[in-house]
């Protein structure tokens, strides 16, 4: 699970909110259903997401693909930005994730912080069901 990751140290300026997808060149659709991506998690560790949206409300699951354990995604769309918090199957807040949201939700792009905010990783996904 990504909570046992290392340390890289420096603080957010987002700690407390949870996580940022910020909106580039296009409008995020307000009401979309379900999108599933794909991508790495530090270009390396390869990642599944899927995320659901209604209205302000966004959630959904990811995983790393090796480990096949589903990382619960809790959020809410405020303006142009996302802000996402990660939870085990148990409830506890494991990290949280700030990225570009590009090309209309087919890329999302950024960085995964741990709980703690000290260690962060970069990631990139892509819309499987474009």
């Amino acid at each position: 699970m990504l909570g046992i990751l290392n340390s890289c140290g420096e603080k957010s300026p987002e700690e407390g909110k949870g996580a940022v997808v910020k909106e580039m060149g296009g409008n995020f659709n307000p009401e979309f259903s379900e999108r599933t991506y794909g991508g790495t998690l530090d270009s390396k560790i390869p990642i599944s997401m899927v995320l659901n949206r209604k209205g302000k409300a966004i959630s959904g699951t990811y995983q790393m693909n090796t480990l096949s354990v589903d990382i619960y995604l809790n959020g809410e769309v405020r303006g142009d930005s996302v802000f996402l918090t990660e939870t085990s199957s148990q409830g506890a807040i494991t990290g949280y994730f700030s990225a570009a949201y590009l090309r209309n939700g087919e890329e999302i792009s950024g960085r995964w912080e741990s709980n703690s905010r000290a260690d962060k990783r970069p990631f990139t996904v892509f819309a499987k069901n474009r």
